[in-house]
Parts: structure tokens; sequence; C-alpha cells
């Protein structure tokens, strides 16, 4: 059945439009929302309150990230997962957080001279040239070159992603100047994927090459430090799966053709609900509105399911009970992946290709502009369903891997900065 025409463009990201843009895609969500909204609010108020009574506190450990996105749920996994991490496999720390796209001045730098042990940025795609607003580095990270070199503590980068959207623009100058300082910096600069290794030493000279070093994103190992999640946790099988789509940046995801691609994904998810499965619509951000429209127009049943403002732990335990996941974002790929369970990555952006190379799994990558798409969808789902028990240990031989670097990893930086 052919979808009904529809907009497949992303809505305003503006607070103050969201009200009316739920009511014409999703009018019985508005309450819901609201609540979601006002959890959220909660939420951030007091971690924020309890940040600044520990920001003039000694030892500290700074975390440079974009803290608590509303848009982004894979992100609001991400950040804590670093944290946890680090005090997992290094003891308790003390945490103060510090937006990454808020400028770091002089005088932030020798405030946290004086009071900060270490300091942490990331993980997460910071490397891409087109930012929201313009920062001092050409990513990112807001922080002057000079007040970089000005920073006495221990520079730690962790897990960050080389995240250039497929025809975006190429970096202005200051990139490289501003990430040779930061990589001659760091105490350790390590990155989300081979393939973000491979794009950033293009940008450096060849004696800070060997400082870049492979370390994969702490939600792809989840379930081995997360607390309360034993690390052989799986979901057990069902016919029910996680259907992510995404539509930031649409134009370069679909370049033209997202009706007729995202009609392949459709024809393959009709498929497997006369098969039996039940599907539901994890929407990562506001940006994904239009994926619960254009499910609903192609009459194909799905559950939907807003991870953006839940809490870190609750979309962990989302993904934690989904037997299999399809997904389109990055971290619908490694969330599930880092809490035991099957993926098929749709790759509209080289980095999920990069992660599944890293692990030894192309195959479970399928191309958003492949031709016979809705057909090698149906074959990964009924493969999946045929021996679910194959992708399980497949997960577990993959990720030990992972987790063995991670280990690795931050015994270095344990003994390098004396942590």
């Amino acid at each position: 059945m052919a979808s009904r025409a529809i907009s497949l463009t992303a809505p305003s990201g503006k607070l103050r439009d969201r009200p009316l843009a739920r009511l014409r895609t999703q009018p019985d969500d508005l309450l819901p929302a609201m609540a979601r909204f006002a959890g959220y609010a909660f939420r951030r108020g007091s971690d924020e309150l309890a940040n600044r009574m520990r920001a003039g506190s000694d030892h500290q450990f700074l975390h440079y990230s974009v803290h608590d996105p509303r848009g982004n749920a894979g992100d609001t996994v991400l950040y804590r997962a670093v944290r946890e991490v680090f005090d997992h496999q290094l003891g308790p720390r003390n945490w103060v957080r510090r937006q990454l796209r808020k400028e770091t001045t002089a005088d932030d730098v020798e405030r946290y001279n004086k009071l900060a042990s270490a300091l942490v940025i990331g993980g997460g795609g910071l490397m891409m040239s087109e930012t929201s607003k313009p920062t001092a580095s050409g990513w990112q990270w807001n922080v002057t070159r000079e007040n970089v070199e000005r920073l006495t503590m221990p520079i730690i980068v962790y897990a960050i992603g080389y995240n250039q959207f497929r025809g975006s623009r190429s970096f202005a100058g200051e990139f490289d100047r501003h990430i040779e300082t930061v990589v001659a910096k760091s105490a350790f600069f390590g990155v989300r994927n081979r393939g973000s290794q491979q794009r950033l030493l293009e940008h450096l000279p060849a004696e800070l090459r060997e400082k870049v070093v492979f370390q994969p994103c702490p939600t792809t190992v989840l379930r081995r430090f997360h607390a309360g999640m034993q690390p052989d946790h799986r979901a057990p099988f069902r016919k029910e799966l996680a259907l992510n789509l995404a539509f930031d940046r649409a134009d370069k995801r679909y370049g033209g053709q997202a009706e007729q691609r995202l009609g392949k994904v459709a024809n393959a998810m009709r498929w497997a609900v006369q098969q039996g499965w039940k599907i539901k619509l994890a929407v990562h951000g506001f940006d994904d509105d239009p994926a619960v429209a254009f499910m609903r127009s192609t009459d194909v049943p799905v559950e939907v399911v807003r991870l953006n403002l839940l809490d870190w732990r609750e979309i962990v335990g989302f993904y934690a009970n989904m037997p299999l996941t399809i997904g389109m974002r990055g971290h619908a790929q490694m969330i599930p992946f880092g809490v035991g369970n099957a993926i098929i990555s749709l790759i509209s952006h080289d980095k999920l290709g990069f992660f599944l190379e890293d692990i030894g799994h192309p195959e479970w990558g399928i191309e958003m502009d492949d031709v016979a798409l809705d057909d090698r969808l149906i074959a990964a789902i009924k493969a999946h369903d045929d021996d679910p028990e194959v992708a399980h240990a497949n997960v577990d031989i993959a990720q030990q891997g992972l987790w063995d670097t991670t280990v690795r990893n931050l015994d270095e930086i344990r003994v390098k900065t004396s942590i």
C-alpha cells in the first residue's frame, strides 16, 4: 500500500513551536509530552543545582559535553555512560559538568587550573563542520587554542567521533590548527571508531598521529558496567522489534529520495507485521517527528515510544528489553548492541558503517539507497527470527573486544595521568 503524501521535513527545533507541531503529528501525545517535559525539567534543574554546589570544590573531574540534551535520546545516555564507566573502572570521581558549546574564557581556565584534577571531553560526534553556532575551534568544543594551551590539568579526549554527514561542507582552516593543539596537549585522545581515526589523521602532522587511538563509545559496552545490569544481559527472544528513523539533516540522509527509501522500509515492516512481529517506533528526538506521521500514513501498525525526554536509565531499559532494533541513528545502533541485543543498521551516515566494520559485521548494515532495501531488510529480520542465538553469540564475541579495549585504555589513562 502506498503511503499518503505527508511532510518528511523535520519541524522547527524552537521549544515554543513544539506543542502546535505535536497537535498536528500526534495530538493524543500532547498531554503525555507535557508530563515528560516536566519530568525532564525537574531532573535537569536538580542536576544543575548539584553541579553548582560541586563547582567550587577541589579535585574536580571536569566533563565537557552536551549535557542533558532535550532533543537527542542517544546523547542523554552517552554522557552519563562516560562518567559511569570511569567511576566503574577508576573509582568514583568528583564530576563537574561543563557545557561544551559554551565559551571557555581565560577566567574559566584560571579557575579550572586551581580546582581540577583532570578534564574529560566527550564522547559523541563532536568533530563536525556544521555546528548550530560558530565556535572558536571549528568543531564543537568552544575554546580558543590559546586557552587550550593555558590548561595545566591532564586532558582526556574520550570516544569522540568524526561526525561529518555525507555532502557536508569541509572543515574551516581553524579546525586543523585547533585539533592539532588539542591532540598535542592531551594525555589521551580516543576516537569512537577506526573510520573516525583514519579521517582525523588526514588533519594532523605525522608526529601526532600515533597519539590518536581507538576508544569505543561506552554505550557499546553498557551491560559491562551499568548499575544493576548483568554483563551477560540479553532480552528474551520474542517477535518484537524497535524501529528508529532519523530526520535530522534529511536532505543529506535521503538525497531527495526520502519517500521512496522510507517506503521500502515500510514494505519490510508490513511484512514483519504479517509474520507476527510487534513494532515499536523509537523516536530519539523532536527532529524525528516525521517518522510518526510517515508510519501512520503507511497503515503499518506501530506503537510510538518517545525517548528523548526520558531519564537515561529508562532509555537504557527500553533497549535492554528489545530483542531486535532496526536503527538509523548512531545510538539506535550502539545502545541496543551495548545491552546485548541484535541490531540491523539502516545506513545514511558513514558512522554506522564505521561501527559495523569495527565489530566485524558489516553485513548487519543496509544502505538506505540500496535498490533492494526492502528485500534485504526482510531477509535480515527473517534470519534473526530463524536463529536468534547466532546473533546473540556474535554480539557477545564482538562486544568482548570492545570491552577489552576500553579496560586497557582506562588503565593507560590511570597510569598517564596519575588519577
